[in-house]
């Protein structure tokens, strides 16, 4: 008696919707970590941590006005390198993620 064997065939129309949500998700997340890792964001992210580290710290250091301006100094350079560090971890994420979809 024959024996025949059947393959396993996938017809590919989840795996290219996948493709596409995945590249389509990446190229945000990469487009997002650009903006976050760009000098102008870098900046914005300063602010922003002047604002609100700079404020903690300063009570933190007794609420003078020479711990105010320590406190936004260290706020700013706080938020500029979190704020850096955001954006390359999105863009690295997103072109792994574009990787993976091609």
């Amino acid at each position: 008696m024959a024996r025949y064997r059947l393959k396993r065939k996938t017809f590919g129309a989840l795996e290219a919707a996948g493709n596409v949500l995945g590249n389509t998700a990446g190229g945000v997340m990469k487009g997002a970590g650009s903006v976050l890792d760009s000098n102008a964001g870098r900046f914005v992210g300063g602010l922003a941590g002047a604002k609100v580290l700079g404020s903690a710290i300063k009570y933190g250091l007794g609420g003078g006005l020479g711990a105010g301006l320590v406190g936004g100094i260290a706020g700013y350079v706080a938020g500029k390198n979190i704020t850096g560090g955001i954006g390359k971890g999105l863009k690295d994420a997103g072109q792994s993620l574009q990787d993976r979809s091609v």
